[in-house]
């Protein structure tokens, strides 16, 4: 019996240790975004407060599971004002809030998602070989 969960592959011919593996690391992988989360709120850019009250965690819907970490932005600004804050825009300028009525401008990147997987990484890691360890 094989099993892919979180991109780790697992074989193991016991379906009950299987199922105990796989509740372990399902666990560790919501904590893991819940730190991610956590961490990005605390890093977000508070010019308007509303970015980082927006940043939260979904289940996939992939059946080997996971969680995405999801940033947005506020409704009023757009689903976008997240990536411009996190990338930046091209020196040619864009629109970054789709409203054609204002001008082009050149938005520098304030990363707030990548720090946090990247600080975050060790102690996800830490975790999940902590679980297994006690399995």
């Amino acid at each position: 019996m094989a099993s892919n969960v979180g991109g780790v592959k697992i074989e193991w011919f016991d379906k009950k240790v299987l199922a105990k593996v796989k509740d372990k690391l399902h666990a560790v992988s919501r904590d893991g975004a819940n730190m991610i989360a956590k961490s990005a709120r605390s890093k977000a850019p508070w010019d308007t407060g509303d970015l980082a009250t927006d940043i939260r965690v979904e289940k996939s819907k992939y059946e080997d599971g996971g969680f995405y970490v999801i940033a947005h932005g506020p409704k009023h600004i757009g689903k976008y004002y997240a990536s411009f804050v996190e990338l930046g825009t091209p020196k040619t300028g864009i629109h970054p809030y789709g409203n054609k009525k204002i001008p082009k401008v050149k938005v520098d990147a304030d990363p707030f998602m990548r720090p946090s997987a990247k600080g975050e990484k060790p102690k996800i890691i830490a975790k999940w070989k902590d679980a297994l360890d006690k399995l």
